[in-house]
């Protein structure tokens, strides 16, 4: 070998290293913040199935004691809307715990990736399992509360700009924290498969 060849098979080695140290790098930061996306999670679960079976006990006695018919179905409404909150995330934390089983680096980031795109799709069709069900119950109650039309009109004006906070930052949510762990993960795993 002359040192023309040494020089370029050292400088092979040297970048082969190099992409293996910045490989390394980058897998620890997406580790790191996964795990941070994964507490936040549980916290935002424990909190919400709470929060769920507050408003499913507190609209028990509201439901029997509604001052009309339509505030009685709306208040009645509430309650399995609430329970429906608590089975959509539990069925999504049934499939986490599952995630432990991973056997090599590959197996977990998949199985993150996975998990992301629940997380995706849970908060992609918040309209339809968390605001529009009870959404239809609290206003259902609100109307039958025969309160002036003015009154009426603030309460279910409050009413729809907390629904659309609520919609906004789950999008939000999404795009800030989900969509992009999801694509530093699958390029982690394409990455690995190379």
């Amino acid at each position: 070998m002359e040192e023309k060849d040494l020089k370029e098979l050292w400088q092979r080695s040297v970048t082969a290293d190099n992409i293996r140290l910045e490989q390394s790098t980058l897998l620890k930061d997406l580790s790191k913040k996964l795990n941070s996306l994964e507490k936040a999670v549980k916290r935002r679960d424990r909190l919400e199935i709470s929060a769920a079976v507050f408003v499913a006990v507190a609209f028990i006695p509201i439901a029997i004691t509604a001052p009309s018919l339509i505030s009685m179905i709306g208040a009645g409404l509430v309650i399995p809307s609430s329970l429906f909150v608590i089975f959509k995330l539990l069925e999504v934390k049934k499939y986490q715990k599952l995630k432990g089983l991973a056997k090599s680096l590959k197996e977990h980031l998949i199985q993150q990736r996975d998990f992301l795109g629940k997380q995706k799709a849970l908060l992609d069709t918040v309209l339809y399992w968390y605001i529009l069900p009870p959404a239809v119950g609290i206003t259902m109650y609100v109307v039958g509360l025969n309160s002036t039309l003015s009154a009426l009109i603030i309460r279910l004006s409050v009413l729809l700009v907390m629904y659309i906070a609520v919609y906004f930052l789950n999008k939000y949510a999404v795009k800030k924290d989900i969509i992009p762990l999801l694509e530093k993960t699958k390029l982690a795993i394409s990455e690995i498969e190379e």
